[in-house]
């Protein structure tokens, strides 16, 4: 599982063809720059739960949901869009009830992969995890970029299919890009980003699944380059010193 931060008004880079000599092109952006964070957890049995959205606000209102394609869906509110213990804990009752009784599971345990976030560890936290047969593993500090499936494979597309979208409804409609709409587009871009073949592929390169321990540390070995044709050694030549007997 991990967390993935969005600017609800921000659209997605692109390239643009133009004069040669000319003032670069500029294209006009929908001006919210508000905060919100979706929590995801992907499955090496190639699946994914339904999101966890949590909106910034101070009170829950029904109309930041009310076209939602997924009615597992689960939407909270913090006051600056962002995790934490109470919303961290919630969202385990949510892993909970969607993975329990999936085929396989049965009574036997949950290995919930997660980086060391205050939001995760803590004693409700990890109390709720030992009471209901969940496995916590945390990743080493600073590697989650190399070993979190979510970040190696599917984050970029999930942010490049929400930007494009966000930016053609600008474009197109001139309206705003609101609570209200967000999930409209992030819907879409979920399910354009979480494919089979994508999820595969987010394990087998960080090695998790199938295990194989040398898939990332083949990543961090830098290539030997070869000696530039310019460069030469100079050898220097010391002169012995001589002695008289």
């Amino acid at each position: 599982m991990d967390e993935k931060g969005f600017i609800i008004g921000m659209s997605s880079k692109a390239k643009v063809i133009c004069r040669t000599g000319r003032r670069p092109p500029r294209v006009t952006q929908e001006g919210t720059r508000e905060m919100l964070t979706v929590i995801e957890c992907c499955c090496a049995a190639l699946y994914v739960i339904s999101s966890f959205v949590i909106f910034k606000g101070a009170a829950h209102y029904m109309g930041w949901h009310t076209e939602t394609s997924d009615p597992e869906a689960k939407f909270a509110y913090s006051p600056n869009g962002w995790t934490d213990q109470k919303l961290g804990l919630e969202w385990l009752h949510h892993f909970d009830k969607h993975t329990r009784d999936q085929q396989g599971c049965n009574s036997r345990p949950r290995l919930r992969i997660l980086d060391g976030h205050r939001s995760h560890i803590n004693l409700e936290f990890c109390q709720y995890a030992i009471d209901n047969n969940i496995e916590l593993l945390c990743f080493p500090s600073h590697t989650p970029h190399l070993l979190q499936p979510l970040d190696v494979c599917l984050f970029g597309p999930l942010q490049n299919y929400y930007g494009k979208a966000a930016d053609d409804y600008v474009r197109n409609t001139y309206a705003a890009v609101v609570k209200g709409t967000f999930w409209k587009f992030y819907s879409a871009a979920r399910r354009q980003a979480y494919t089979k073949e994508n999820l595969k592929s987010a394990w087998r390169k960080t090695g998790i699944h199938p295990f194989n321990p040398n898939a990332v540390p083949t990543q961090l070995v830098a290539p030997r380059s070869a000696p530039s044709p310019a460069s030469k050694t100079v050898v220097l030549q010391i002169p012995k010193k001589s002695t008289n007997v």
